[in-house]
């Protein structure tokens, strides 16, 4: 199992913690369309480097693509914060009841910082869709 350097563990941090704010932000069920979660994050890390040192994107197929944000979002869906069981595989559903124990163990000063990120990202998200 390779070992995650400081940037990669600030950048997964980051990525999960804005992720699950931004759900629990969400009125009804907090889904997105996982193209447009790529859009975002992109957004967000052009915004805010200093946040996600090692999230860098690449085109593909007209979307950035991550290797790195894939793999943060695979893990998401390994602990079960997140899934992706509609038929296409095309929507990220949170499930909010383990994103609030996710989020319980962060810090005050943390949770400001996410919850910041989580507002950016539900404006790109929004923007995204249009």
């Amino acid at each position: 199992m390779a070992v995650m350097d400081q940037a990669a563990r600030v950048t997964a941090a980051n990525v999960r913690g804005a992720m699950l704010a931004w759900a629990l932000r969400c009125e009804g069920e907090p889904s997105a369309e996982i193209k447009r979660v790529y859009q975002a994050f992109a957004g967000l890390a052009r915004r805010h480097p200093e946040q996600f040192p090692d999230l860098h994107f690449v085109p593909r197929g007209g979307v950035p693509y991550s290797r790195h944000l894939e793999d943060i979002l695979f893990r998401m869906g390994v602990w079960r914060l997140l899934t992706v069981g509609n038929p296409e595989y095309r929507y990220f559903r949170v499930d909010t009841t383990a994103a609030r124990r996710a989020l319980d163990s962060v810090t005050a000063e943390e949770r400001a910082t996410l919850d910041a990120l989580a507002e950016e990202l539900a404006d790109l998200l929004a923007s995204v869709a249009r």
